[in-house]
């Protein structure tokens, strides 16, 4: 995860996401504890009380799992042996590099670089995302960018999709910032918008977890 060689989502499953998410506790790692979260939210199907306790398919020991890393509890708990055999994610590469973001008319701004795609606004101004990037970070811009754009290079959004929101998640995407310092209160709201139109766990994990970390300095 930390040298970027596969997709986070990709490395976990059933025999290793405790031993993960003791590790996101020990180091504070939000990547890998957002990725433990992320798996065990789209495999709730598969937890259950009827599994052992010691299990992370028990469905009291996921929860338990969960809550653990969201409030930030530093002290990892025992990793048991877990089942093997069991389904893997799908695979799926991610790289990084810098974002650029660019603005101007679309007579003056220069080509896009090959393996990336420019993100235009309706206010006119833009930002250059890796498309590999975005499509791992993102399901719905994962089939969006597979098919030509209208524009080669180019991909409009909506009058909804804020660019400020749009710089954090592209900055998650390219893991080229520490996603906990991309999210606060001023970009928390655009942020869950953007999470759930393009269907992005990474972003919907950060901003769980700056919540978690932070509902108890609101009281």
């Amino acid at each position: 995860m930390a040298e970027l060689r596969a997709y986070p989502s990709a490395l976990v499953a059933w025999n290793n996401v405790w031993s993960l998410h003791n590790l996101a506790i020990k180091y504070d790692m939000p990547v890998v504890g957002a990725a433990c979260a992320d798996f065990l939210s789209r495999n709730k199907a598969s937890l259950t009380l009827d599994a052992p306790l010691a299990s992370p398919k028990n469905v009291l020991m996921a929860a338990s799992l969960c809550s653990r890393y969201s409030s930030g509890c530093a002290t990892p708990v025992g990793c048991p042996a877990a089942a093997a055999g069991e389904r893997s994610p799908p695979e799926r590469l991610a790289a990084a590099a810098s974002v650029t973001p660019t603005h101007g008319s679309a007579a003056t701004r220069p080509a896009v670089e090959a393996g990336r795609v420019e993100l235009t606004f309706p206010s006119g101004e833009t930002l250059s995302a890796q498309t590999f990037a975005l499509q791992n970070a993102s399901r719905v811009l994962k089939e969006a960018l597979s098919k030509p754009l209208a524009t080669p290079g180019v991909l409009t959004l909506g009058n909804d999709d804020c660019l400020a929101a749009w710089s954090a998640v592209v900055q998650m995407a390219e893991m080229s910032a520490y996603p906990p310092e991309l999210v606060n209160w001023d970009t928390l709201a655009g942020l869950l918008r953007l999470a759930d139109k393009y269907d992005m766990p990474m972003v919907g994990a950060a901003c769980a977890d700056f919540i978690a970390r932070n509902a108890t300095r609101q009281h």
